[in-house]
């Protein structure tokens, strides 16, 4: 989904760069929230919600929680 994001405004080398760091923050902010905010829409039961930028992510855990 991450190569779905583009820009008008900035170079595709700036649009790449963004991406990266766009999924290092949900990476970040997984680890940090864990299990701790369930989705509460009913098309995403048993997986979890963070907010990163403008973007709601939706992500589930297996048995290893990774």
């Amino acid at each position: 989904m991450l190569q779905a994001i583009e820009s008008l405004r900035f170079s595709a080398r700036k649009t790449a760069a963004y991406r990266r760091r766009l999924m290092g923050d949900i990476e970040r902010k997984v680890q940090v929230m864990g299990t701790s905010m369930p989705s509460p829409e009913e098309q995403y039961m048993e997986s979890y919600r963070i907010l990163v930028d403008t973007y709601k992510v939706y992500y589930s855990l297996n048995a290893a929680h990774t």
